[in-house]
Order: C-alpha cells, then structure tokens, then sequence
C-alpha cells in the first residue's frame, strides 16, 4: 500500500533558524508539536527535507546534524508527537573558495539532493513507498516550494520571521500560503479529508 506524507522543511518551519553551532539550544517553534501530532493521527508520514550546507562549509559534521536531529525527536515524542524520519543535504556546490577545507571537498558538488531540486524527496518516495502526487511540501523558501512542485507534491509556503512570504525570486509559487506549520496543518487536514 503506498503511503502519503508530508515533508518539511527543518529552519524556520519546525525550529528557530539555527547557527551552524546548533543541537542543545534548539528552539521548536510554537505550535509545531501539535501541527506534528495532526499528522501523526491523519496516518501521514512526516518526513524532514534539509539543506545543511553548513556540512560542506566546515562548521560542522554530518554527526552533528543527525545529534540535532536525534534532540528534536527527543523533544518532540515528550509531547507526543513523532517524526517518522530526516533526510538532509550536505553539500554545495561552490569549488572555487580558496579555504574549503581538504576533508570538505567530497561535500562540493553539484547533486541532486540539494533543494530546489527534489532528490531528497524522490528518496523519501522510493524508500517508504510514498504516493507523491497525494502528499505535502512545508517550507518558507522558494526553493522548498520548488523541490516540492518538481517532485509533484502540493506545497505550502509558511510565513518566514513572522511576516507573510512572497515570493523572492520569481519561481513557482506555492499552492497555498499559510501563517505556520499548525495552520498548514490545519490546511492539511481539510484537503486529507475531502
């Protein structure tokens, strides 16, 4: 049986923008372990969709990364609420900087991960047999919406620092616009249920 799902962006949909010396201090939004539990009880996966480019940078390891994410799913599941898993991007594609680190290279390139484009969504797909065409894109950046619409999903543009999101560069727009994650949840759950 194929799955549905709803894939979100991590910073400023789930948490606080983070600096790259994250983990610990980890602030999740308001609202967003009940706009998680909602998807936990309309039977969708939930599903996180990050570019960590901060990877390829040098400012931290891939173990860093999945230590925050291990510490957002602690926080959340003491709420009751559940992510069923991360996937996220380390790379960049930027090679002419004279300081990447030696170590840091193998993170330089052009990939098909890296959002706007939707390798880490068509992962996802293949991985936990999810229906893409009935699924969701949260995020709060043109290129979350673009990876969503080029994976096939129906996206949904959240608010970024508090104020409503246009559109920054021109690119596709999203299917609907919503303050945060709990009213997109609420969004969700009227189309879940049609």
């Amino acid at each position: 049986m194929m799955m549905r799902a709803v894939f979100l962006d991590r910073d400023g949909v789930i948490n606080e923008d983070t600096s790259p010396d994250f983990s610990e201090n980890l602030v999740v939004l308001p609202k967003v372990t009940d706009a998680i539990k909602k998807f936990n009880d309309l039977g969708l996966m939930v599903i996180v969709v990050t570019n960590q480019p901060s990877i390829a940078k040098g400012y931290v390891s891939e173990e860093i990364v999945i230590e925050m994410h291990e510490n957002l799913q602690k926080k959340l599941e003491k709420k009751g609420a559940r992510m069923d898993c991360f996937y996220y991007c380390p790379h960049h594609p930027e090679t002419h900087h004279q300081d990447i680190p030696v170590d840091r290279m193998k993170y330089r390139i052009e990939c098909d991960c890296r959002k706007p484009k939707p390798g880490m969504i068509l992962q996802a797909a293949k991985d936990h047999r999810i229906e893409i065409r009935s699924s969701f894109l949260v995020g709060d950046h043109d290129r979350d919406i673009n990876a969503g619409k080029a994976a096939g999903c129906t996206t949904i543009k959240v608010e970024k620092n508090g104020k409503r999101s246009f559109n920054e560069s021109g690119d596709n727009k999203s299917d609907f616009s919503c303050r945060d994650l709990y009213e997109a949840a609420l969004l969700i759950e009227k189309l879940v249920r049609r």
